[in-house]
């Protein structure tokens, strides 16, 4: 009996002693099943991540090739912008060369004459005549030394630069520029009153050239009127924007005309009279310094009346900054 229980025992422990040597080369053999699918996962992720990584080194690549690219467009655009707006001041000195030239002949003739004068009073000693001689031809040459200012400074190709400018005397620059112009065509600009406070963040030279050519258009305009021939200007402040409108007495823009007048080479002058840049120089000048110039006819507002309004938007600066673009 006890052998019996023995030999069960003993054949018990021998089936045990199998079941865990089998059991422990499962689990050897799961544990390398397991080492090497993870072996397989770490290398198809360091495969993903090389990939991926490439891919991302590519596209950065080519992302920064685009950079380059854009950056070399925006390099051509400003400097085709700066070379236009610069033709476009020398178009615009050109046609007012004429009425530039008489405003200067005019005072030059006069003083050649009081220096004839002069000689003469020195000859019959009248020096109080004399002295009033001497002083016409300083008034004289000072007049004719504020033209010559006035146009070096328009012709100058200044830096683009963004500054605080008084539209009060903005304005009063561009008047004087084009006062040939406008005595030749027969045309009143009336200008309403500007606070002296009303300061704009722009180029001077360039917000100059953006009145010279909107108020050139506009006593163009306002010449072929047959009754009243007349320009005003107006300025108001709407919150941190100064709105600068200039009114024509004129026919008016065409409703053809209104789709396209910002259009290069687009004009509605005779041939001869302009080139179709100035609004879209204009535009431009604008657009740089973060405002707006709008068209539309006068009749479209409350006061009813025919003529075509033009209005330049600017960010009003209270106090003085300067910022290189």
């Amino acid at each position: 009996m006890f052998a019996a229980i023995s030999a069960g025992a003993a054949t018990a422990l021998v089936f045990a002693l199998i079941w865990a040597a089998r059991l422990r080369n499962s689990r050897n053999e799961e544990r390398q099943r397991a080492r090497a699918a993870l072996q397989q996962a770490q290398r198809d992720l360091e495969q993903r991540i090389a990939e991926r990584t490439a891919e991302l080194t590519r596209a950065n690549t080519a992302l920064e090739e685009k950079v380059d690219a854009l950056d070399d467009a925006r390099r051509i655009l400003r400097d085709t912008r700066d070379t236009a707006i610069q033709a476009g001041k020398l178009a615009a000195l050109g046609q007012m060369a004429a009425g530039i030239t008489h405003e200067l002949n005019q005072p030059l003739a006069a003083v050649m004459t009081l220096a004839s004068n002069a000689i003469r009073m020195t000859e019959l000693d009248r020096p109080e005549d004399l002295k009033k001689n001497l002083t016409l031809i300083n008034e004289l040459a000072a007049r004719m030394g504020k033209i010559i200012s006035h146009v070096k400074a328009f012709a100058r190709n200044d830096a683009t630069s963004r500054e605080p400018v008084a539209i009060a005397e903005s304005l009063q620059q561009a008047l004087a520029l084009i006062e040939s112009h406008r005595k030749a065509a027969g045309v009143s600009v009336r200008v309403a009153s500007v606070p002296g406070d009303v300061v704009v963040l722009a180029s001077p030279i360039r917000i100059e050239q953006v009145f010279v050519n909107l108020l050139t258009n506009a006593i163009d305009a306002s010449a072929a009127a047959a009754a009243k021939r007349e320009v005003l200007v107006t300025t108001e402040v709407v919150d941190t924007r100064v709105r600068i409108s200039i009114a024509d007495s004129g026919p008016g823009i065409a409703p053809h005309t209104m789709s396209r007048l910002f259009e290069p080479f687009y004009t509605t002058k005779p041939s001869g009279k302009g080139l179709g840049l100035g609004l879209v120089i204009s535009q431009a000048i604008v657009d740089e310094f973060g405002g707006r110039l709008e068209a539309k006819n006068s009749r479209d507002t409350d006061s009813g009346s025919s003529g075509a309004v033009f209005v330049v938007e600017l960010q009003r600066v209270t106090e003085k900054v300067t910022t290189r673009l």
